[in-house]
């Protein structure tokens, strides 16, 4: 496992290190591309702030018949798919659109230079050709500047590259390259939007702090509970890698925002925590659904298959998350990897609830059984809010923060951050409240009135001595049995009834 984990660590550490492109300044080499429609930019523009795209290297393969430049505003979001669904046999580049909110810049298919230029009311948009050291007069260097003109053109710009075949059937590829700067007064480099996020992210992290040290005085205060296991010491260690993490990643945006690029050293101390923080919780869900130390002490062949199965696919999962934060905007590996760490990301949230589902058929079949139904019952209710609780963790952190990021307000952007770390938050702290081990915990705690119906059921049989005139023996008598078989009924009957209440 230690070896798994260093051949985690060093393949990390040289993903990183590998990438020569850092955030709102990125470099972006597309070779052979044969993608029509490519986001290189994405930013919360405002009045005195710019979207410098600098472009050469260029160069068609094959039958491109158009290339250019597209420049949009938020809320035309459809406008890049009209090449493809509206106007499919005319280029988007030179169909008739009548869109206010989207403009574009014609390039000549062969040597690069600028056609045309629409304008866009509000914006200012600058094109000059391009010389120093590192663009070279050979190879053609030029540079598109969008600066606003005035306070109500402030809005999400979307800069992409786009290009049209001659047909469907006679492809070609372009080569380019770009460098993208994206930058606000300030300076602010994360735009209009995310500007607060560093400030999200440092504020959270006090508020898991404060979490870790309430949960380690539980813990210290439990220290001779029964009810205290292994997976409770788990839960510290998440809040706390929790805690640094958000730490770390509230600096990595910092320097992002101030500098437009981030550091290294920053940047692998966070990747390694958030990697960290992502195996632990996964294994936490894992062995409290699995019932570990709740129900059972050992773990079944088919729960160590999926921690066998989850675990590796979660490192896969936050080696993807690095690709995507450590590519440039528009590239090839950007958009396959986020796919893929999606995938697997589902996967894994798939995986850890069949422990959890196991355990609750367990419980319900012992619910069922006599001698057994008071404690199960109460070990099912508790399992089955968790169920609930990991679904709506899942569905809110991976598609309802979606919704949010994708449909906030420009200036807002940073609430998707804010209610993904929140939802976070109250998950933990349910989550550790359900599962507490102190003594007397309501949800693990099994009434006393319910605690001694099994011990009521072992006196049932009382045994009497009774001699006849004629012979001397030893006759068995059950006293009260009608009484106790009915008070057996009764309370099967109210364990059934709660069984088939849901409490959630």
């Amino acid at each position: 496992m230690n070896t798994y984990v260093k051949l985690s660590f060093l393949l990390l550490l040289f993903l990183v290190v590998k990438q020569d492109v850092d955030a709102r300044v990125d470099s972006l080499q597309l070779r052979r591309e044969r993608r029509e429609h490519i986001e290189i930019a994405n930013f919360g523009l405002t009045l005195g702030g710019h979207i410098s795209v600098a472009f050469g290297k260029f160069n068609t393969h094959g039958h491109v018949a158009e290339i250019g430049f597209s420049i949009r505003r938020a809320g035309e979001r459809s406008a890049e798919y009209k090449m493809d669904m509206n106007n499919i046999n005319e280029c988007f580049l030179v169909s008739d659109l009548h869109e206010t909110d989207l403009k574009r810049i014609r390039l000549n298919a062969t040597t690069g230079d600028v056609i045309s230029a629409e304008e866009m009311g509000g914006v200012k948009i600058d094109i000059t050709e391009l010389y120093d050291d590192k663009h070279p007069e050979e190879e053609g260097w030029k540079k598109i500047e969008v600066s606003l003109k005035t306070y109500t053109a402030e809005n999400m710009y979307t800069v992409s590259v786009n290009y049209c075949n001659e047909s469907p059937l006679k492809v070609g590829s372009i080569d380019m390259m770009l460098e993208v700067e994206e930058v606000n007064p300030g300076p602010d480099y994360l735009g209009a939007g995310l500007a607060p996020v560093p400030s999200v992210y440092f504020f959270m992290s006090g508020l898991f702090g404060l979490a870790a040290v309430a949960w380690g005085y539980v813990l210290w205060s439990s220290r001779k509970s029964r009810t205290l296991y292994t997976v409770h010491y788990l839960m510290l260690a998440l809040v706390i890698t929790k805690t640094l993490s958000l730490i770390f990643h509230g600096i990595d945006y910092q320097i992002i925002k101030n500098k437009g690029t981030r550091e290294k050293g920053w940047a692998v101390t966070y990747y390694t925590l958030n990697l960290a923080k992502g195996l632990i919780l996964f294994l936490a869900i894992l062995l409290i659904g699995a019932g570990y130390g709740f129900i059972k002490h050992a773990l079944s062949k088919n729960e160590r298959t999926v921690f066998l199965i989850v675990l590796p696919l979660q490192v896969f999962a936050n080696i993807a998350y690095i690709v995507i934060e450590e590519s440039a905007e528009g590239s090839a590996a950007r958009s396959t990897w986020r796919s893929i760490g999606l995938l697997v990301d589902l996967l894994c949230c798939g995986a850890i609830l069949f422990p959890l589902v196991w355990s609750i058929h367990h419980l319900r079949e012992a619910a069922e059984s006599d001698g057994k139904a008071a404690a199960s019952l109460v070990k099912l209710r508790l399992f089955r809010r968790f169920y609930v609780m990991v679904l709506a963790y899942i569905y809110t952190t991976r598609i309802i923060v979606y919704l949010i990021e994708s449909t906030m307000p420009f200036r807002y952007q940073f609430v998707g951050a804010l209610f993904n770390e929140v939802t976070a938050f109250l998950f933990y702290v349910t989550t550790a409240y359900m599962f507490s081990p102190e003594e007397d915990n309501e949800y693990l705690h099994v009434p006393s009135d319910v605690d001694s119906d099994e011990e009521n059921q072992k006196g049932q049989e009382e045994t009497s001595f009774m001699k006849n005139g004629a012979s001397e023996g030893l006759k068995r008598i059950k006293t009260g049995q009608n009484g106790d078989t009915n008070s057996r009924s009764s309370t099967k009957a109210k364990l059934t009834k709660d069984l088939l209440e849901p409490d959630f």
